[in-house]
């Protein structure tokens, strides 16, 4: 398994446990770029930097109370990698039709440009099932 490997593995694990503030911070960039497209959840789509990747965090944490991250499959090329995973969140509130305590469940496509063997830029791609 190569370094970049691991290194998202890792990362992944870090989203499922639900790191925040500087165990999150670890794996980016200083100049960090995400990219949400459009989707059920964010119709607009967002641009974040760290600042607010790590706020993101945060306020994940009141939505869900338990994810998971289910890479199916990771296509490296040097510095820069495609993701294709699956999402699971039970859910800490009401969202739409679905109660607290209910699970969401999306398919993301994740595609990293690595600098310096951290995160540099990240474009997600995320399809939630009906909710």
């Amino acid at each position: 398994m190569s370094d970049a490997e691991q290194f998202l593995r890792r990362y992944f694990a870090a989203l499922a446990d639900m790191k925040t503030g500087d165990e999150l911070a670890t794996f980016f960039h200083p100049g960090i770029e995400q990219t949400e497209f459009p989707n059920a959840l964010s119709p607009k789509g967002a641009v974040r930097d760290l600042a607010a990747i790590l706020e993101g965090a945060e306020r994940g944490k009141l939505v869900t109370s338990a994810q998971t991250y289910v890479i199916e499959n990771l296509v490296l090329d040097g510095q820069r990698a495609i993701a294709e995973v699956i999402w699971t969140g039970t859910l800490a509130m009401d969202v739409a039709r679905l109660q607290k305590g209910d699970v969401m469940r999306a398919r993301f496509a994740c595609a990293f440009e690595l600098r310096n063997d951290l995160i540099y830029r990240q474009r997600n791609y995320d399809c939630f099932d009906p909710f």
